[in-house]
């Protein structure tokens, strides 16, 4: 999912986020909150769905894992 409107974590297990970042959904509760990581730098945490939206487009979407797992091979080499 992409981010659509920046938001600053409230709690401990909240992610802040700006516009146009992409996190990675691992769950979504009944009150409308999604828990995932942000691909940029892998933190992980829950935000409120109105402010993300999805990713719809197939290429994109294969694109962002792709650079997430390249991104999470060269800080595990580094």
């Amino acid at each position: 999912m992409q981010c659509i409107r920046a938001i600053v974590a409230q709690q401990p297990d909240e992610l802040s986020l700006e516009k146009a970042d992409i996190i990675l959904v691992h769950q979504k509760s009944s009150d409308h909150w999604v828990e995932g990581t942000r691909l940029s730098d892998r933190h992980r945490g829950w935000v409120p769905k109105s402010h993300l939206e999805t990713i719809s487009n197939s290429e994109i979407r294969k694109r962002n894992l792709s650079d997430a797992l390249k991104l999470t091979t060269a800080t595990a080499q580094g």
